[in-house]
């Protein structure tokens, strides 16, 4: 896999003897030298409850690394006081703008940046980057790359299937504030009382309409007193396509055998308006985006929402091939065989959901608009992915080496973060 990123890759070009070719090999060199001498900003931002310590064993090893010597490795500080990261993605997010721009004037205006998020600082960033692309940052120095390691870009949503995703839902909405109510997409205020339909045409066959009664949707202007038949009544929207400053039409059950429209409008959930706008318009801009994802036993964060899919292939039977050289991750033939650069080359690339495959999934959660919705967007985009496999519940923290004497088994993702990662 080394051959993706360019160590390799390059290398083999640079190095060709044909004695023809002489000249234009040197030529290569010497841009090759000018672009490394391009200095590069490289945010390294932590998750929920972390430090900038965090990265320490990450930061070390770029530093060793004689090639990145044009790079300024930065683990940010502007939230490591105590529940920082409770505050919300936004509040913190801001601080991490602020902070980036602080640290592009202390040195020197940097000609490019690069951002890394762990955990929950994959969506720091993010909130981040939108804000220095709203900024006009991008203008002056220019996004490289976005990397985040095992982050919950869907959200920390949990199939109410085991004692422990319940227990970890109720932990998430109810001991970690501001923020933990987003990443559950609770940070909206919905009613308790709010009825949501799936995804089919009309509503539920058990939820009769009394004649006196309507279904607004939201498409419609002038939304008052448009009643609609039961056989022709469509799924009312719960949001309107209207940017990020929409707002949602909640739809209100108030007796067993009613359903009428409450007239409160509420924000988007802060994890749907970050898959939009001005977020993803910033993400877009970086040169490669990169993700890092555990498929198992990663307590903190599932496989589905580090690695922006609707489902597990490792659970579905799909066999593992593990890199020789990396014993933790697992080799896929789309990321062997193809380079990134000629990916980015191609704007019109299908994303990879089908929306009639992604219709079949979520189906139970009250929020599958939103999570749907968060998938389609971020999917339009091209990731380059990995996957990972620890057989200890510590593969969250191990994918950084937190703390060395306990997540040892490590240390081959962080050679291999820092063995790909494009000075």
């Amino acid at each position: 896999m080394e051959e993706i990123f360019g160590k390799s890759y390059s290398n083999s070009y640079y190095n060709n003897n044909n004695s023809n070719n002489n000249n234009n090999s040197n030529e290569n060199k010497q841009n090759e030298s000018t672009i490394k001498k391009e200095r590069h900003l490289v945010i390294m931002q932590h998750g929920l409850h972390g430090t900038s310590l965090d990265f320490k064993t990450i930061r070390n090893h770029f530093l060793k690394q004689k090639d990145l010597d044009n790079c300024i490795f930065i683990s940010a500080n502007s939230n490591s006081h105590f529940l920082a990261t409770h505050d919300g993605i936004d509040k913190i997010g801001e601080r991490l703008f602020n902070e980036v721009k602080e640290l592009y004037e202390q040195y020197d205006q940097p000609e490019k940046i690069s951002m890394i998020g762990h955990s929950l600082g994959g969506l720091i960033t993010r909130y981040a980057i939108g804000l220095l692309y709203d900024d006009g940052f991008f203008k002056k120095c220019k996004p490289d790359q976005f990397i985040s390691l095992s982050s919950p870009h869907c959200g920390s949503r949990r199939p109410s299937t085991t004692i422990f995703n319940k227990v970890a839902h109720i932990f998430v909405d109810n001991f970690l504030s501001v923020t933990g109510k987003q990443l559950i997409l609770h940070d909206s205020e919905i009613p308790e009382t709010i009825r949501t339909f799936p995804t089919s045409s009309s509503p539920p066959p058990n939820e009769k309409l009394k004649s006196s009664k309507t279904i607004v949707n939201s498409s419609v202007k002038n939304e008052t007193d448009l009643p609609l038949p039961l056989a022709e009544a469509k799924e009312p929207s719960i949001y309107k396509e209207v940017g990020n400053n929409e707002k949602l039409v909640i739809i209100e059950k108030k007796e067993e055998n009613e359903i009428v429209t409450n007239d409160q409008e509420v924000p988007m959930p802060l994890l749907v308006r970050l898959s939009e706008g001005i977020f993803f318009n910033g993400l877009k801009l970086f040169r490669k985006r990169i993700l890092y994802s555990n498929i198992y036993n990663d307590v903190q964060v599932n496989f589905c929402t580090s690695d922006i899919s609707a489902k597990n292939p490792y659970t579905l039977g799909k066999l593992m091939k593990f890199s020789e050289k990396y014993r933790h991750i697992i080799e896929e033939e789309s990321i062997l065989d193809i380079d990134p650069n000629l990916l980015e080359q191609q704007p019109d690339k299908k994303p990879s959901i089908d929306e009639k495959d992604l219709d079949e999934y979520f189906t139970h959660d009250t929020h599958h608009h939103f999570l749907k919705r968060i998938l389609k967007n971020l999917n339009q985009l091209h990731f380059v992915r990995y996957h990972m496999y620890f057989k200890n519940i510590l593969s969250h923290t191990n994918i950084i080496v937190k703390r060395e004497w306990i997540n040892s088994e490590g240390f081959e993702i962080v050679d291999h973060l820092v063995s790909h990662f494009e000075g």
